[in-house]
């Protein structure tokens, strides 16, 4: 009898269990209705045995257990976009209830990565889970935000008719002339406004001439006329500019930690003054770590302000290959050493792989891994 009944339980646990793992497992009893696919793949409709729950999948992937969203209204149940919903009660982050947020005139307007929450009385902005006294809340109301004029102006700026917010904090930056210039450069009339951290607090602002501003593109520098401005670092650094036309960037100088301004190498915002380089001649060999002038080649270690000499270098027929290898008429070079066995004539390098290839010789990383 044994034998015949544990078959049984185990089909029955197994049909039990189709009720709420339907959505990632096809061969199972799927259950439940999609309430709205078009905004969101994450609330179903129906699950259970007696299919009169709302539920909401934090985790499309296979063996997800879905989470029941208690006392949810299915009559006027709606899904606002991926990640909120709300019924006549509750508006929901998640499977989280709020229920002190208006929920009848409560909506999400989404502006690419930007999400704006309000409702007819308020804006509103996720609490972190660092803040402990909001516990019970899913959403903070935003300070005197107007929620008729709230609008997102990237980079964690934003806006209502009477204020400019950074990360939904007020700012006294002024409205009518605030714009954001790339990822963390930011200005209005009278300042620049260098932004890198959440808090308030961590915007550095410089008064300048904006109206001069020029952003150099994929990089960190910004500058007018009198003066180069580099943003990084928690600082914001600031050189005096002879000639804004002498400033040179991009395949030149590398990635967006270099460049030359009246005729002086920049490194991280600050004049190299390195006396072994010829700064008239210097630049990049492709990428932003191996560089010659009319004299030497130097490997740059990342992060630091150290060039180091490579005096082993052939310096007219260095050349960089690929992932931080490269090779003269005499060796091949992992940063700044010498790859052993391995022959310059053949030598390449396969972005796919990350692997280096010398005749037999793989090589990874600059070591001689094996023979193929």
């Amino acid at each position: 009898m044994i034998i015949f009944i544990l078959p049984a339980i185990v089909v029955f646990l197994a049909v039990t269990r189709s009720c709420f793992y339907a959505v990632n497992q096809p061969l199972v009893r799927q259950t439940g209705k999609l309430i709205d696919g078009e905004k969101s793949k994450r609330y179903y409709d129906g699950y259970g045995f007696f299919k009169e729950n709302i539920y909401y999948w934090s985790n499309l992937s296979l063996g997800d257990t879905p989470q029941k969203l208690e006392n949810a209204d299915r009559e006027t149940f709606v899904v606002l976009s991926e990640w909120y919903a709300k019924d006549k009660n509750r508006v929901y982050y998640h499977s989280n209830p709020d229920i002190y947020v208006d929920a009848p005139t409560f909506e999400v307007e989404v502006d690419g990565d930007n999400y704006i929450l309000r409702d007819k009385n308020h804006v509103y902005r996720l609490v972190r889970s660092n803040e402990p006294s909001e516990k019970e809340r899913e959403f903070k109301v935003v300070p005197d935000a107007n929620p008729a004029t709230f609008r997102e102006l990237g980079n964690k700026w934003s806006k209502d008719d009477k204020t400019i917010y950074y990360n939904y904090e007020k700012t006294d930056a002024d409205l009518q002339t605030f714009m954001n210039i790339s990822e963390y450069f930011s200005k209005d009339k009278n300042y620049l406004y260098f932004s890198y951290l959440e808090q308030v607090e961590s915007i550095i602002k410089e008064r300048c001439n904006t109206d001069e501003l020029v952003y150099i593109p994929n990089s960190y520098y910004i500058y007018t006329r009198t003066n180069l401005y580099y943003g990084n670092d928690k600082v914001l650094l600031s050189l005096p500019l002879k000639d804004a036309a002498s400033i040179e960037w991009g395949e030149i100088m590398g990635d967006g930690l270099w460049l030359k301004a009246d005729g002086k190498v920049v490194l991280r915002g600050e004049w190299l003054n390195d006396p072994r380089v010829d700064e008239s001649t210097f630049a990049s060999l492709g990428g932003s770590q191996f560089f010659k002038d009319a004299n030497n080649v130097y490997y740059w270690k990342w992060n630091t302000r150290n060039l180091i000499l490579m005096d082993n270098a052939d310096l007219h027929t260095f050349e960089q290959v690929g992932g931080s290898y490269a090779k003269d008429k005499n060796h091949v070079y992992y940063r700044d050493e010498i790859v052993p066995d391995a022959n310059p004539k053949d030598f390449y390098y396969d972005e796919e792989t990350r692997y280096g290839y010398s005749g037999k010789n793989v090589y990874f990383l600059g070591e001689k891994e094996s023979k193929r």
